[in-house]
């Protein structure tokens, strides 16, 4: 039986073996995450920027913002959030980089 949530994130903290991986040209693909039918996939870019897909039901998102300037000892923190027929939002260590509208059941996997 599936399961459907109101309101839900995904969190998680970024941080590869290499040092000074955050502002090299090297591209980073990340492990997806996935939870109450949502999937995020992180990917840091040659160009210093962040890609957030979001995989849903409802729909694709895409977010992209540049890396920030400065990280945690811990990494890079990256969230989605999201609330049923109101918003889908992801953030960058403690920056919202986007919001957008999100539709209406979301139906867990």
């Amino acid at each position: 039986m599936s399961r459907r949530l109101l309101r839900g994130s995904l969190e998680a903290w970024l941080r590869p073996a290499r040092e000074g991986w955050a502002f090299d040209t090297c591209r980073y693909n990340f492990a997806p995450l996935v939870g109450n039918g949502i999937r995020m996939v992180v990917t840091k870019l040659a160009d210093c920027t962040v890609d957030i897909g979001v995989m849903t039901q409802r729909g694709d998102f895409l977010f992209r913002a540049p890396m920030p300037e400065a990280l945690s000892p811990r990494g890079l923190f990256v969230a989605v959030r999201w609330r049923e027929g109101d918003i889908i939002e992801a953030r960058l260590a403690d920056t919202l980089i986007g919001s957008r509208p999100f539709g209406v059941a979301l139906r867990g996997a």
